[in-house]
């Protein structure tokens, strides 16, 4: 029996991959809200707002909790690396990793990789 990779497909997992690895960590709201978070001044902010989190160490671990994550996110689900900048509009930049809606074609694609695997 094959089974399919559960991972991003890309572009998806290069954009992820990235973003981990040049963050400190990471943080979801249970819904459908992921941050990777580029700074330790963020983190905190995400920790106080009651965001589930999690340091970036191993960033294969990293991105693999990402994908469990994601995949049971709400269909409003998108991944953001937000970072402190003074200039930005209430001193957070936010940064696309994966948009709203940007995943949909992945998702079905996935689906059927994981029902042919499983039949094969």
């Amino acid at each position: 029996m094959k089974t399919a990779a559960t991972t991003f497909a890309e572009p998806h997992l290069t954009k992820v991959r990235s973003a981990v690895e040049a963050g400190v960590s990471m943080g979801w709201d249970g819904c459908h809200k992921i941050y990777i978070c580029g700074d330790r001044e963020r983190s905190d902010a995400m920790q106080r707002n009651g965001y589930e989190q999690i340091d970036i160490d191993d960033v294969d671990d990293i991105v693999a909790t990402l994908w469990d994550w994601f995949s049971r996110s709400c269909g409003l689900r998108f991944v953001y690396a937000i970072h402190t900048d003074p200039s930005a509009s209430h001193g957070v930049r936010f940064e696309d990793v994966i948009g709203q809606f940007q995943c949909l074609q992945d998702d079905i694609d996935f689906e059927l990789m994981m029902t042919q695997g499983e039949n094969q």
